[in-house]
């Protein structure tokens, strides 16, 4: 949270000084200049509804008023908007990473209004969750003063079947998008694998697709296509059928023209 607020501070100083603009437009001249590019402002119009119309009297100045400044500006609202408007739910989530009872103590107003802000994930109430958080950080002593830093290595020494709210709080935390991003490339990717020709493709297939191609860097071996294939004996039944037809047809085709050509 401090890391953003100080980001939005350092943002809207530049913002108002303007003194990193110039660098930034001379690197995009020299990019400009390799790719032969000419880099020009628009003329100021007397009426102008469809794109920026301000009055500058350079194209350094024009491209700092119409796309650097806006830049900047819809950056700072969306800080605004991810983290600083939600500061005390987002500040409720650190008292999952407090080693001490004490520390889980003060900040458990905090905690108290991020359990009730994600109370439909949960199946108790938000003094249960707390006393469960407590149970937890005990369980972790025990087993050898475990201290994660993160909500993934949290969730790797945290059992569902004995601290199923905490756990379910360490999921929603590891799975909070910091920006769009990522749900934009998946909406992207969705687009080119439903073309027209698999409007008809049932959602277990575009699941698997989907999955497929967000995550690419994950290697398959034929093995494990194998295995998986194994699960389901009716789509390996099918699959063998089909292999054995083709191979029935292609014999009788075989005996066939062997036997017409005796008769020739």
């Amino acid at each position: 949270m401090d890391l953003a607020k100080d980001l939005r501070d350092e943002l809207k100083r530049i913002r108002v000084e303007a003194d990193t603009f110039p660098g930034i437009f001379e690197a995009a001249k020299k990019i400009a200049e390799t790719l032969d590019i000419e880099i020009k402002h628009k003329q100021k119009v007397s009426r102008q509804k469809n794109r920026a119309n301000p009055d500058v009297q350079s194209a350094e100045e024009y491209f700092r008023v119409t796309v650097f400044n806006p830049f900047l500006d819809f950056y700072i609202m969306d800080l605004g908007e991810r983290f600083i408007d939600h500061e005390k739910i987002l500040e409720g989530f650190s008292a999952l990473f407090k080693h001490d009872l004490s520390e889980i103590d003060k900040a458990a107003e905090k905690f108290i209004e991020t359990v009730e802000f994600c109370q439909k994930f949960l199946d108790s109430g938000p003094t249960a969750v707390l006393i469960e958080l407590k149970m937890w950080k005990k369980y972790l002593i025990r087993k050898g003063d475990i201290k994660p830093n993160n909500s993934l290595k949290a969730l790797d020494d945290c059992p569902e079947e004995n601290c199923p709210n905490i756990n379910m709080l360490l999921r929603i935390l590891a799975t909070l998008p910091v920006s769009t991003s990522t749900a934009e490339r998946t909406f992207s990717s969705l687009k080119r694998i439903k073309t027209i020709q698999r409007n008809t493709i049932k959602e277990d297939r575009l699941n698997g697709l989907a999955a497929l191609a967000m995550h690419r860097d994950i290697g398959i071996t034929a093995d494990e296509v194998i295995d998986e294939l194994a699960k389901n004996l009716e789509s390996l039944n099918f699959f063998f059928d089909k292999r054995r037809k083709n191979v029935t047809n292609f014999c009788t085709r075989l005996c066939n023209a062997d036997y017409y050509r005796s008769v020739k």
